[in-house]
């Protein structure tokens, strides 16, 4: 696919613009959920040039992003148990902040592995994302995680305990 666009809103109640559509095919879904993914294989799966316009309005201050190019190759995507497909992301904002990921995945079970590179990542852009998570009123105070932290956030998606602590007592902490 060359050149797609598309548009990602999220909502003041932070539902996103595919929400619907989801719960939708949730609802859908056999009451079992132990039944298997339909069996596919997917020998390529390429995405060039895309673009992807952010709105989330559900933070304090919306956050908008334009992330332009977009790209994604996917090779050998399959619902067979234990086989993995390779994948490479690449995507820069309008910031010049740049993501690239590649690694192997497999969707039974759901599992990814692989590498995760950020450049130019700007302070805003952070500080807006994670506002989602947690709020801090004025009265309180918190340094910057080391990038050892930051880092470890992005691997595994967990903060060591003394953050998860902090976090934990956010209104806005899943």
């Amino acid at each position: 696919m060359e050149a797609p666009v598309a548009r990602l809103n999220f909502d003041k109640e932070g539902r996103h613009s595919f929400s619907a559509l989801l719960e939708r095919l949730i609802a859908d879904e056999p009451e079992s959920q132990d039944s298997p993914l339909p069996r596919f294989v997917v020998s390529r799966l390429s995405l060039s040039d895309g673009r992807l316009e952010i709105s989330d309005e559900f933070l304090d201050e919306p956050l908008v992003a334009h992330i332009e190019p977009l790209s994604v190759d996917i090779s050998n995507l399959s619902s067979l148990h234990a086989q993995p497909a390779h994948y490479r992301l690449s995507v820069r904002t309008r910031l010049g902040e740049t993501l690239d990921a590649s690694g192997e995945l497999t969707l039974d079970p759901f599992a990814s592995n692989g590498e995760v590179a950020l450049g130019n990542l700007k302070a805003v852009t952070l500080a807006a994302s994670l506002s989602r998570l947690f709020r801090l009123d004025s009265s309180q105070a918190i340094s910057a995680p080391p990038p050892a932290t930051i880092w470890r956030l992005i691997r595994t998606g967990r903060l060591p305990e003394p953050y998860m602590m902090l976090l934990s007592k956010s209104p806005n902490f899943p």
